[in-house]
C-alpha cells in the first residue's frame, strides 16, 4: 500500500471513530497543569479537552497526571515548563503560534520529562519554521492505537533534543517535512549525537515523498560543509526512508534489530543516505528499493547472520564498506530482470517471480560460502565472458524455479561435503562437483524426477535421502557411498536403478521402499552375516565362502512362479563362488508389496539364474517382523515369495488347470469381469482386496464344480459403496491353490 493510501486509511479510521465533543479550556494564570486554579471553569483539562495556553502564561507539568486533548498556545510568550520526571499525554493536535514561538521554558533542557502522544486521532503537528529555530520537543513517545502523528507537510523543521520513542503507532514524515535536532528551551542546534530516534516493535516511522525532498540532521558546520547527524535509529519495527535533500539524512548510526525492518526508497539519491553504522542484527531486514548508490561517506554496513538484506531494484549498489555474515536476496517483481551483484556472498537467495530473470553475470570467480537458494519460482541465470567459477560451500537449494547454469563460461562448482536440497526446483546442467556431496529431495507439491543435479561418477554422491511425502522417479542411474534413508513417500528406479557402495545402507521406513532395483556388492566370509547394506536379504554361509557377491533387489513387479504371482519382492545373487554354501537367508519385505497375497499362507521359492522353473524350499514366516528365513542353501541364485503349493503324490506340484484366464477389461470404470478355470470341484474362494490386504469384496464363497466362471466386479465394497480409484487386487484360492492378479480402477 503506498504511503498516501496509508495516510488516508487512517485519516477514514479517525472520522469513523464515535466522536466526543471537546470543550476549549484557557489558561487563566501560570500554574500547575493539573490545578484547577490555571484554568478556566477551575478543572484540570481531560483528555477531550482542547488546551489554549494563554498569551503570558507558564503552566507547568509536575507529574504523570497532565493530559489533554489539543494544545495551541495564544502569543509567543505562551509556555509549557516540563519537570523533572513528568508526563504530559496529548490526544490531539499542537498547533504553535508562530513559527518563531519557543514553546517550552529553560527547564526541560536539564530534566527527564516527556510528551507522550497516545489514542486512535490522526494528530498533527503545527506552525513549526521552515528554517529552523522554533519550538523543539526533548523527549518524545508516541504510544497510540490507531491514527498516526503526523507534520503539516509545509516544509517544517521539527526540532527534537533528546528521543524519539514511537512505542505503538505511526509517526509520519509529512511531504517536505524535515527533522533537526535541536535544544528544547531556545531552538538553537545541538551537538552531533542526538535525538536518538527508537521504532519498537509496534511502531514505524515513514516518510511521504512529494514535490520536496526531506533532510534529517543536527546541524550544518559552514566552514566546512559539513552536516551534523542526529543519534541512533534504533528499529525494532519497521521505517521507511524517501527522498532525501541536498542536506541528506544524517544519522550516528542505525540498528535494525530481531523484528525490524528499514525500507530504502527508490526516490532516494547520490550519497542522501549519510548513515554512519548500520547493523543489521539477527532477524533484522534492510528492504531496498533504490538502483543510485545512495550510501553517504559515513556509512559501513554490518549484516549479521540471520539477518537480510531484500534487494527488489533492477541493479543494486551496496557500500563500499559491507560485512556481509547474513542473507542478500534479490526479489524484484515484475517484468524487467533483475541484476545479481557479482561478489563474494554468505547466503544468497533467488526469489520471485517467474516475470522475470535474475541474472548474475560473473566477472571473477566468487563465492557463497554457505547456501544458494532459488525459490518462488523464480530463476537465476549464470553468465560469464570467460571461464568464471562460483563455488557453492554449503548448501544449493533448488525449492523451485530454476538455476540456469547453461553458460559453458560459468562454471557452477560444489564444494566437498556440500548439500543439494530439492524441492521442485530445478538445474539446467550438471555442476562440478570438487568432492562428495549430498542429495535430499524434500517436495510436499509436486512428484519430481532426478535431474543434473545427480552425480554420474561413482564416488562423489554420499548421502541420499528423500523426505517429501509426493515421491521422486530417478532420471538417471544412482551411486550411493553413504546412507540412503527412504522415508515419506517411495523412491521409484523406473528404467534405472540404485547402487549402494561399498560403505553404504539402504533404510526405508515403515510404508516406504525403492520401487525397482537396488544391487549391492560385498565380500562376504564364511559365516559371516552380511546383510549387503540393509538391500533387505540377509547371508550367512556356514560352508563354503561366496567371496564377491551382488544382490539385484527388484520391487513393484510379481514374478511368474510356475503359473502363479509371486508377490512383488525378488532378489538376484551372483557370488563368486555358488557351491557348498550351506547359507541361510533371511528375506525381508513389505506388506504393500503382498499384492493381496494371504501373508500367512506365503512360502519361499528359488531358481537358477536362468530359466523359469521354480522349486519350493523349506523357511520360517515371521509375519511380525516381515521375514521369512530359509536354511541349508548349497546354491542361491534367485529367491522370492508366492503363496503356498497344495500337497500331492511325488511331490509339491501345481494345480495346472486351476487359474485366471483373464481380467478385462483392465484398467477399468466402473466394472471388470473375473475369468477363470477350476479344474476339478471343490471349495473356492473369489475376493478383492485393497493395497493393504484388507478385504474389499467377496464375489465368490463356497464348493463350484470344474469348469470356466465369468464374475463381475462392479468397483464395490461389500455393502455397495462405490471404492475409490487406485490398486486392488483379485485373489482365486481353489484346490489348494492361489493367486493373484493386480487390477487398476481409474475412476
Amino acid at each position: 500500500m503506498k504511503k498516501s493510501a496509508i495516510r488516508m486509511f487512517c485519516l477514514l479510521a479517525s472520522l469513523a471513530m464515535p466522536l466526543v465533543a471537546s470543550a476549549q479550556i484557557t489558561s487563566v494564570a501560570s500554574g500547575s497543569w493539573t490545578a484547577g486554579a490555571t484554568w478556566s471553569g477551575g478543572v484540570p483539562p481531560t483528555t477531550v479537552d482542547n488546551v489554549l495556553i494563554d498569551a503570558g502564561h507558564t503552566v507547568s507539568v509536575d507529574d504523570a497526571a497532565a493530559v489533554c486533548h489539543s494544545i495551541s498556545f495564544g502569543g509567543v510568550n505562551a509556555l509549557i515548563d516540563m519537570n523533572p520526571n513528568a508526563l504530559l499525554t496529548v490526544y490531539g493536535d499542537i498547533t504553535l503560534f508562530s513559527t518563531t514561538q519557543i514553546a517550552f521554558s529553560a527547564g526541560w533542557s536539564a530534566t527527564s520529562a516527556f510528551i507522550k502522544f497516545a489514542g486512535p486521532e490522526v494528530q498533527t503537528l503545527r506552525g513549526w519554521s521552515t528554517t529552523g529555530g522554533s519550538t523543539s520537543f526533548r523527549d518524545v513517545i508516541i504510544d497510540k492505537d490507531g491514527g498516526m502523528v503526523t507534520t503539516d507537510g509545509t516544509g517544517m523543521r521539527l526540532g527534537i533534543q533528546n528521543s524519539l520513542d514511537i512505542v505503538n503507532g505511526v509517526f509520519e514524515l509529512a511531504v517536505q517535512d524535515d527533522i533537526e535536532g535541536r535544544w528544547a528551551s531556545s531552538g538553537v542546534f545541538t551537538s552531533a549525537t542526538l535525538p536518538n530516534v527508537t521504532v519498537r516493535s509496534g511502531g514505524e516511522f515513514t516518510m511521504v515523498d512529494g514535490d520536496g525532498a526531506h533532510h534529517i540532521r543536527s546541524g550544518y558546520i559552514t566552514a566546512t560543509a559539513t552536516h551534523l547527524p542526529i543519534g541512533k535509529f534504533t528499529v525494532y519495527g519497521k521505517a521507511t526512508f524517501v527522498d532525501a535533500s541536498t542536506y541528506k539524512m544524517n544519522f550516528s548510526g542505525v540498528d535494525v534489530e530481531s523484528g525490524g525492518k528499514i525500507i530504502t526508497s527508490v526516490e532516494m539519491g547520490g550519497g542522501e543516505f549519510d548513515c554512519g553504522a548500520v547493523h543489521i542484527k539477527p532477524g533484522g531486514e534492510l528492504e531496498n528499493y533504490t538502483t543510485s548508490d545512495i550510501w553517504g561517506p559515513s556509512v559501513s554496513l554490518t549484516l549479521d547472520a540471520a539477518g537480510l538484506i531484500d534487494t527488489k531494484s533492477a541493479s543494486t549498489l551496496f557500500p563500499v564498506s559491507f560485512v556481509n555474515n547474513g542473507t542478500v536476496r534479490y526479489s524484484r517483481d515484475g517484468l524487467t530482470d533483475q541484476s545479481v551483484v557479482a561478489m563474494n556472498y554468505t547466503n544468497l537467495e533467488i526469489s520471485f517471480d517467474i516475470d522475470n530473470v535474475k541474472i548474475l553475470d560473473l566477472t571473477g570467480d566468487f563465492a557463497v560460502s554457505d547456501t544458494l537458494k532459488v525459490d518462488n519460482s523464480a530463476t537465476l541465470q549464470l553468465t560469464a565472458a570467460a571461464p568464471q567459477t562460483l563455488t557453492v560451500g554449503q548448501v544449493m537449494y533448488l525449492t523451485s524455479g530454476q538455476l540456469n547454469n547453461s553458460n559453458a563460461n560459468a562454471v557452477l562448482t560444489l564444494a566437498d561435503g556440500a548439500l543439494v536440497q530439492r524441492a521442485t526446483g530445478t538445474i539446467a546442467a550438471a555442476p562440478a562437483f570438487a568432492g562428495q556431496v549430498d542429495l535430499r529431495y524434500t517436495s510436499t507439491a509436486l512428484a519430481v524426477t532426478t535431474g543434473p543435479e545427480v552425480p554420474a561418477a561413482d564416488g562423489v554422491l554420499r548421502a541420499f535421502t528423500l523426505s517429501g511425502d509426493q515421491g521422486v522417479t530417478l532420471g538417471s542411474n544412482l551411486l550411493v557411498g553413504g546412507a540412503c534413508a527412504i522415508s515419506g513417500s517411495d523412491l521409484s528406479t523406473g528404467a534405472y536403478g540404485v547402487t549402494l557402495g561399498a560403505g553404504a545402507t539402504l533404510v526405508e521406513s515403515p510404508g516406504t521402499t525403492v520401487h525397482g532395483t537396488v544391487q549391492a556388492t560385498r565380500t562376504v566370509a564364511q559365516s559371516a552375516a552380511e546383510s549387503f547394506g540393509g538391500i533387505g536379504l540377509d547371508l550367512t554361509a556356514a560352508g563354503a565362502a561366496p567371496g564377491v557377491t551382488t544382490v539385484t533387489r527388484t520391487t513393484g513387479l510379481a514374478l511368474d512362479v510356475n503359473g502363479t504371482s509371486g508377490i512383488e519382492r525378488s532378489f538376484a545373487v551372483a557370488a563368486a563362488n555358488n557351491a557348498g554354501l550351506d547359507a541361510t537367508l533371511i528375506f525381508h519385505y513389505d506388506e504393500s508389496e503382498l499384492a493381496g497375497t494371504a501373508e500367512s499362507t506365503l512360502e519361499p521359492f528359488t531358481a537358477p539364474a536362468v530359466g523359469t522353473t521354480w522349486t519350493k524350499v523349506t523357511g520360517t514366516l515371521d509375519e511380525s517382523g516381515n521375514t521369512l528365513t530359509v536354511p541349508g542353501l548349497v546354491s542361491v541364485a534367485r529367491l522370492t515369495l508366492r503363496a503356498g503349493y497344495v500337497s500331492g503324490v511325488g511331490g509339491d506340484v501345481v494345480a495346472a488347470r486351476t487359474g485366471f484366464v483373464s481380467l478385462y477389461p483392465n484398467p477399468f470404470n466402473p466394472t471388470t469381469h473375473v475369468t477363470f478355470d477350476l479344474a476339478k470341484t471343490g471349495p473356492v474362494d473369489v475376493a478383492i482386496y485393497d493395497v493393504r490386504g484388507q478385504l474389499v469384496q467377496k464375489l465368490a464363497s463356497g464348493t463350484m464344480n470344474s469348469g470356466r466362471y465369468d464374475l463381475v466386479w462392479q468397483g464395490q465394497d461389500d455393502a455397495g459403496r462405490a471404492v475409490a480409484s487406485g490398486v486392488y487386487f483379485c485373489r482365486l484360492a481353489a484346490d489348494g491353490d492361489v493367486q493373484s492378479r493386480k487390477m487398476i480402477l481409474a475412476r
